[in-house]
């Protein structure tokens, strides 16, 4: 099995019986795929709300950065973030990501270094968070000209803590997840991206003790339901809500993947 391969073995069995959660598939000929570069992803807003601006930034940052801290933390390396390509569904969402320069990004003292498929860099973080302000900046700085502005790079930011999050929940081994999505976040920061720190909440959950990144600012999504639908609208780490109802969303949360996971 070559590096890449193991790369995207692991990616695909990141969720049980979930691969397309963090895997990469082949860039295929049907419509729908936009690359990185090149393409204008202010026309994914809907509106010019603040609302639509801010789930446009989820939907890339757990695309793209999602993907690229899930390759860090189950392997230790990278991926190319300008090299991904997005399908989008006709609902909106993305539901496929493929990657057009297909090598694992490794450090110089790694094992995998050396391999046909694989490039050496000096820090994998560093580099990819640079090259993913370098791509991610002119396309959130289209969306925040076409909607009202919002923290575009601060729910960037969180979808990176929040896939390391969702790391942590399926393997006690992963639990350095929020480690690495704080040193991701860190070199984001470092490059230019105007992020701020997040902080941490204990809870203990499913027989386990896990650490989770608040959310530093919020989507807004739960306004777009209707308002008797809101209580269970918020994002399980939203900064709305108090740190007992957030312990209590994280809780399910935690014994509904102890259930999908296969040491039960």
């Amino acid at each position: 099995m070559t590096a890449l391969d193991r790369l995207c073995a692991a990616l695909d069995d990141a969720i049980p019986g979930r691969p397309a959660a963090f895997g990469l598939v082949q860039e295929s000929d049907v419509p729908g795929w936009h690359p990185l570069i090149g393409f204008d992803f202010s026309t994914w807003c809907a509106d010019d709300t603040a609302v639509s601006g801010l789930g446009v930034a989820e939907v890339l940052g757990t695309a793209v950065l999602g993907r690229v801290v899930a390759a860090l933390a189950l392997t230790g390396w990278a991926i190319d973030p300008t090299a991904l390509v997005l399908h989008r569904h006709d609902l909106g969402f993305v539901d496929a990501v493929a990657l057009r320069r297909p090598v694992a990004l490794v450090g110089p003292a790694d094992p995998a270094a050396g391999a046909a498929d694989t490039e050496v860099v000096a820090d994998p973080i560093r580099w990819a968070a640079a090259h993913a302000v370098a791509v991610l900046g002119p396309v959130l700085d289209r969306i925040a000209a076409a909607t009202r502005p919002g923290p575009l790079w601060d729910v960037v930011a969180d979808s990176v803590r929040g896939a390391a999050t969702t790391l942590t929940l399926y393997g006690p081994e992963r639990a350095t997840a929020p480690d690495v999505a704080d040193a991701l976040v860190a070199a984001l920061a470092a490059h230019g991206a105007p992020v701020r720190p997040a902080r941490r909440e204990i809870v203990h959950a499913a027989g386990r003790r896990f650490e989770v990144a608040v959310r530093v600012t919020c989507c807004l999504l739960w306004t777009t339901v209707a308002a008797g639908e809101r209580a269970t609208a918020y994002c399980t780490a939203c900064p709305h809500l108090d740190a007992a109802a957030r312990a209590t969303r994280f809780t399910a949360y935690a014994e509904q993947a102890r259930r999908q996971s296969p040491a039960g």
